[in-house]
């Protein structure tokens, strides 16, 4: 358990009306611990798929940038252009 979870045991264990908690904060610690052993792994992201991301984000914003451009470089033209 680590400092923090000492600290917190030693604080809900100091008044007896603390021990349901306390016995949850067990339970907790004790899941928390197994499924961390159990997948170590887990949740871990690679450098690569963060390039990808990054790319196709920035790929989706140049994209939406150049709609933008374009449109207002015509908007008036387009504005223009209208009923008579």
């Amino acid at each position: 358990m680590n400092k923090f979870g000492t600290k917190v045991r030693e604080v809900v264990a100091a008044d007896p009306e603390n021990l349901p908690m306390l016995a949850v904060i067990d339970v907790l610690s004790a899941r928390i611990k197994a499924l961390r052993e159990e997948d170590a792994e887990r949740g871990d992201i690679s450098i690569t798929t963060v390039i990808i991301w990054v790319a196709v984000i920035a790929a989706a914003v140049g994209i939406a940038g150049a709609i933008i451009a374009v449109v207002a470089k015509y908007q008036s033209k387009l504005n223009s252009q209208g009923p008579k």
